[in-house]
Order: C-alpha cells, then structure tokens, then sequence
C-alpha cells in the first residue's frame, strides 16, 4: 500500500471516484500513529502532551484498485500549545476551501482513547463540538473508533466502552444518528478493515459547516459549532465567575476568622508574656540579698587576690637575683677549677723535670773522666743525700705552689 504526502495544508486534486476521510480527536489519541500503518515514510508521532499535527496534512493511500484513498489528519483539541479556536477555526478553513473546489468528505473516523478513565467536562465539550460541526445529517458517515486497546485490560476497556455508548452526551446521541462504533488495535489489519468502511462506494457528504458558511456565507461564530462555542463560554465563564465570587467570600472569611483567631492568640502571647516577667521580678527580688553578698565575696576575693599578686612578683624578683648570684657563682667557681688544674699540670711537669735532672746529674758526676771516686767521696756524699732529700724538695715545693708561695730565685740551684 503506498503512501504519497501531498502536503500539509495545500490544495489537492483527487478523481471523482477517490476517498477522502478525515481523521479527528484530541490531541494524543493515535491520528498520526493510524496514517503511519499506511506507509513505510516516516510520521512525526506524539509522545507526550504536545501535538504533532500543527495543521491539516493530507496523506494519499492506494488501496489496489482505481480509487485512491486520501486520510486528512487534523490538529488535535486540548492541545499544550494552541487554543481549541486556534485549531477550529484551522479545520473549518481547510473544509471549506475544499468544499468551495467540490471536494467533499466520503466520512470521518473520530478517534477516542479507551485508556480514558472517565469522561470530562472538555472531553464532552468536544464531543458537542464534532457533533454541530458535522451535523445530525452526516452522522451517518461518521465512525467512532477507540483506540490504545493494547495497553488496557480487556473487561476494563469494554465497561468504559459500554459507558461511551450509553451515555446521551457522550456518544449515545450519535449512534441513534447512524453512527458506528468499532476498535481500533493499532496494527494495519485494524487501519485497512476502518478504511474499508468507506472505501466501497460510500457517497460523499457535506458537513454543516461546509453548508453554513460556504453556501450560506455565515461567519464561524454564527455557525452551530461557533454558537455552541459562544454558548459553552458563556456556560464556563458563569461558572468560573460564581466559583470566583465563592473563593472570594471564603477568602474573606478565612481572613476575618484568622484575624479574630490572631487577636486572641496575641492576648494570649500578651498575658503569657506578662506572667513571666512578673515571675522573673520576683524571683530577681527574691536574689537581691544573695547578689549583695556575691559581690561582697567578689570584692573580697579580688582584694585577696592582689595581695597574693603582689608578694608573687616579690618573690619573683627575689629568686631572679638568686638565680643571678648562683650564675655568678658557679661561672667563678669554674674559672678556680680552670686555674687549678692549670696548676696541677704545670706541677705535673715540673715533678717529671726535677727527676729528670737529678738521674742526669746522678749519671753526669759518675761519669766524668779522669774522676776518681776514691779521692772524690765528699762529691758522692754530696750528690747522694741531694738524692735522697729531692722527693722532700719536690713536697715542699709543691706545698709551697699550692700556697702561692713560690719564688724562682728561693727555689734556683746554685751551680
């Protein structure tokens, strides 16, 4: 089955013997989804609140004979984006410039959501409209098709089915005006069996709106559909200005019974406030005595305080000279030690030097030629007992060195 777009909105030339059906719904119920089973080209579809379908496109579907078949999808009411005059007044322009070329609708698939929980104010108002635009006459050609069965439970989808044909504003009207009622399960199978209603000799139709202001050059507010609408407006605003007038007086009143509510919980806040300080006065009354005697502690304590202060820094004062004199001190005492043990090894060194030259004067006399010790016994007496007192020299040296006492002329050998 191929498909050829001719445009969207644009004039079109399809024979005498082709069908063209238009598709109409909310926005979201499947139009642009039914068009895409009829070709392999790619369709916008609508995912979410937004509608695809600005304005009206025409789609051209050959169904393997000489007619063609030409599925008119159209903007969705209750779209996000555009108001529902915005999109009548888009579907009667596109109608009656056919209408004035003799192109003339073959019938009208109205699309309907089964996943619908109930059936609301605009959903009705819908239904209205698509009934004065079409016309008690054309219902006939009219197929009223429920759509998204795939994702609702089957027992459900065929109560608010049930619910749809029984009720007189829902669709209940149409169906005593020859409307038929089938389901859509969004395959081909379901788009070409839909088409096929039309597709075998179905004469074409001409809606009201088409006859009201083409043939009878009425203005789309003096059209059933624009009266309807005027008609619902007014409904709606008379309903909205009532609900206004009744949020309005509850206003005041919250607002009245908040500031009577407020004013109490102020004298309340107010005696509240007022017991408490009283009770703090009393209370502060109450301390007064034990205030006095803290502070008297206060100032007693502190006085105590600055005495104490005072003998700390003293003191203070007192262990720094301490501290002075003991640096003083010691740094004395290590300079007596420096000096004494300068002494000792100056004493050291002359001890070894004096033992050193008695053994040499020792050897020196027992070795001088041509000495004859015979005849020499007073000079080895001599040297002898100078021997044998020199450790009492080295002592009374050393005693005399530690004194201070020490002279270099009493101490000199003579020669």
């Amino acid at each position: 089955m191929a498909v050829q777009e001719l445009g969207g909105g644009g004039m079109f030339c399809p024979g005498p013997n082709d069908v063209i059906i238009a598709l109409m719904g909310v926005t979201g119920v499947g139009k642009s989804t039914f068009i895409s089973h009829c070709t392999n080209k790619p369709i916008a579809i609508n995912s979410g609140l937004q509608s695809c379908t600005k304005i009206v496109s025409v789609y051209q579907c050959e169904l393997g004979g000489r007619k063609n078949v030409y599925l008119v999808d159209t903007p969705g009411f209750d779209d996000t984006n555009r108001t529902d005059t915005e999109v009548l007044t888009e579907i009667a322009d596109w109608l009656t410039e056919t209408y004035k070329h003799n192109v003339k609708l073959n019938g009208i698939i109205y699309l309907h959501r089964i996943t619908d929980l109930r059936m609301t104010g605009s959903a009705r108002e819908n239904v209205l409209r698509f009934q004065s635009l079409c016309g008690s006459g054309a219902l006939k050609k009219v197929v009223l098709a429920t759509t998204m069965w795939e994702v609702v439970d089957p027992s459900t989808g065929e109560k608010r089915e049930g619910e749809l044909k029984t009720a007189e504003d829902f669709w209940g009207y149409m169906i005593r005006h020859k409307s038929q009622i089938h389901r859509h399960y969004n395959n081909v199978e379901s788009v070409r069996r839909l088409i096929g209603l039309f597709a075998n000799g179905a004469a074409p139709v001409t809606l009201r709106l088409e006859e009201e202001m083409v043939d009878q050059g009425r203005s789309l507010i003096d059209t059933s559909v624009g009266r309807g609408w005027e008609e619902a407006f007014r409904k709606a605003r008379e309903k909205y200005d009532k609900e206004l007038e009744e949020l309005r007086a509850a206003m005041d009143r919250a607002l009245r019974e908040k500031e009577d509510k407020m004013a109490s919980e102020l004298k309340e806040l107010e005696k509240h406030l007022k017991y408490k300080l009283g009770k703090k006065e009393q209370e502060t009354q109450a301390l007064a005595p034990g205030l006095e005697k803290l502070k008297l502690d206060y100032s007693e304590q502190m006085e105590t305080m600055t005495k104490e202060e005072i003998e700390t820094r003293v003191l203070a004062r007192v262990l720094e000279r301490l501290k002075l004199n003991y640096s003083e001190q010691m740094e004395t005492i290590l300079k007596l030690k420096s000096r004494e043990e300068k002494k000792e090894s100056t004493l050291h060194r002359l001890t070894r030097s004096l033992e050193e030259t008695a053994k040499g004067l020792n050897l020196r006399v027992r070795s001088l030629p041509g000495l004859n010790l015979a005849n020499s016994e007073d000079i080895c007496i001599t040297i002898y007992e100078l021997s044998l007192t020199l450790p009492e020299t080295i002592r009374m040296f050393k005693t005399a060195l530690w004194a201070g006492n020490y002279t270099k002329r009493q101490y000199t050998f003579s020669s």
